[in-house]
């Protein structure tokens, strides 16, 4: 849970209701396209 603030309350807030010690959410990798018009590949730097 992030929600962009370090306010004493907000911290104190965290730790009161053990919000740090709840599991962080599991993130989806991206998967990136193999072609596009704005990726060069390997072939351009050589």
């Amino acid at each position: 849970m992030i929600l962009g603030s370090c306010r004493y309350k907000s911290i104190e807030s965290i730790l009161k209701h053990r919000l740090d010690q709840q599991p962080l959410e599991e993130q989806q990798e991206l998967a990136l396209p193999d072609t596009h018009d704005n990726i060069r590949g390997p072939a351009y730097y050589h």
